[in-house]
């Protein structure tokens, strides 16, 4: 088991808390076709070449290889934040931990209604999140900053992985375009480029498939392209990864 970072938009955040997103699915090195056949990368510097007969199966099951995240992992989730405009200069690996507001661009907090204890900084368990602090933003708020550069001493979701396979993206279902979250990201209505309809009306797989191009096409991997993914499960966890680590059973 190992910890990771995993990175979500704000829209997917809001999934996430909201207990509609079980499953995230993201771009692997992709199997080329040469001429002899698919050549499918699963580690650095090596391959595996298949026939151009092989089913998607067989192809799946050599690309799973190289995929890093395994069932039983845990993900710390990185998300557009900012602290107070203070440390605006400050880089996110010099703050001190634990010791400021953090607020999220998806809405609530971490830390921000107690006092921080005297002489020792906070434990994770000190300092929980608030999904109802700040109600807007406040002046003293500071820059924006990218969810990559999150410290992990700042996330506020945690995931357990319990399944992780290898498919096409065209593969999804009904019921995984569901717990991908799409329609928490579209709220109520969905604009089709010609009009606005109900969100609830329009097909989880064809609000999944506008979600994917929004985040994906820029990079090549649009819907229309099929690229291979890796498809993971979890469950979700309001609070830092640090709390099971420090919060005795």
């Amino acid at each position: 088991m190992a910890d990771r970072p995993i990175l979500f938009s704000g829209p997917m955040v809001r999934a996430l808390l909201d207990g509609r997103k079980t499953k995230t699915r993201r771009i692997i090195p992709q199997p080329e076709m040469t001429a002899f056949g698919w050549n499918v990368p699963w580690q650095v510097g090596g391959g595996v070449v298949f026939s151009d007969q092989s089913t998607p199966e067989l192809i799946a099951a050599e690309l799973i290889n190289g995929v890093r995240v395994q069932a039983g992992d845990r993900l710390y989730v990185r998300e557009a934040w900012r602290v107070s405009n203070k440390w605006n200069d400050t880089a996110p690996r010099d703050l001190p931990p634990r010791t400021m507001t953090v607020m999220f661009e998806a809405g609530g907090s971490m830390g921000g209604v107690s006092s921080p204890p005297v002489g020792r900084l906070r434990t994770a368990d000190e300092y929980p999140p608030d999904l109802s602090y700040p109600s807007s933003m406040p002046k003293w708020a500071g820059r924006l900053r990218a969810g990559m550069h999150m410290p992990r001493w700042a996330s506020r979701l945690t995931l357990t992985v319990t399944d992780v396979r290898v498919e096409r993206l065209q593969d999804i279902s009904e019921a995984d375009a569901v717990a991908e979250g799409a329609r928490t990201a579209y709220g109520e209505w969905f604009d089709t480029g010609f009009c606005l309809v109900k969100a609830d009306r329009v097909p989880p797989i064809t609000l999944f498939a506008w979600l994917w191009n929004s985040l994906n096409a820029g990079r090549g991997y649009g819907w229309d392209t099929n690229p291979w993914v890796t498809v993971t499960t979890f469950t979700v966890r309001v609070g830092n990864i640090d709390i099971i680590d420090e919060v005795a059973p």
